[in-house]
């Protein structure tokens, strides 16, 4: 009917190579395997480091994949995690903290009552240096406890902090930690010249006894 062979049907018919990659099935990302995909496994000297070592005992067995660095580079990867726990720490509160404080929203009142009376003396006492000369008695006491109540949030979302520590302290220990300490290795190899024995040396001072000698 259209004069086609079946050659040319198949032809016309073939998906063609852009066609056939738009359906392929996606490949993962290299990144995507790195930190969210299925982590390779342990090696011997790495579970018996697990099983040995005081602090790395305690780590549950989800979060070795992403702690297993401690082994082979401990100094980088603890500063990294140091960081990273306290900024998960301050960021938090003075978030939680600007937040309660301008948009006027409630306080929870289910809190424990250790937590709101630890974060009280920790503001009272941080906030020593602080100007209140503007605030009334009652505005500064509403104050202090916003604190308290967003120290007692924060200290409840501790092992999110550990979890969020754990699985950026290698990335963090890798581009921010480890080329910083790079930069004072490199001042501190730097090789200092060696001084040139200059006038009146004891090199000097050889050789011109060693002329001053009468010949035999």
């Amino acid at each position: 009917m259209l004069g086609l062979s079946g050659r040319g049907l198949f032809r016309c018919c073939a998906p063609s190579r852009t066609t056939s990659r738009l359906f392929m099935p996606l490949q993962p990302s290299v990144t995507a395997n790195r930190y969210f995909g299925k982590k390779s496994a342990l090696t011997e000297e790495e579970q018996r480091a697990f099983q040995t070592h005081p602090i790395l005992k305690r780590v549950p067995k989800f979060l070795r994949s992403y702690t297993r660095n401690f082994i082979n580079a401990p100094v980088s990867h603890v500063t990294a995690f140091v960081i990273l726990h306290e900024l998960s720490a301050v960021v938090p509160l003075v978030g939680i903290w600007y937040i309660i404080h301008n948009y006027n929203f409630g306080i929870p009142l289910d809190l424990p009552s250790w937590a709101i009376e630890k974060g009280t003396k920790i503001i009272d006492s941080s906030l020593k240096s602080f100007d209140f000369s503007t605030f009334t008695l009652e505005d500064k006491a509403k104050f202090i406890l916003e604190g308290a109540y967003s120290y007692a949030i924060v200290k409840s979302l501790f092992p999110l902090r550990i979890g969020f520590s754990l699985f950026f302290m290698p990335t963090f220990a890798k581009y921010f930690v480890v080329p910083f300490t790079r930069i004072f290795r490199f001042r501190k190899h730097r090789k200092v010249p060696e001084a040139k024995p200059g006038i009146g040396s004891s090199t000097e001072k050889e050789e011109i006894k060693k002329l001053k000698k009468p010949r035999l």
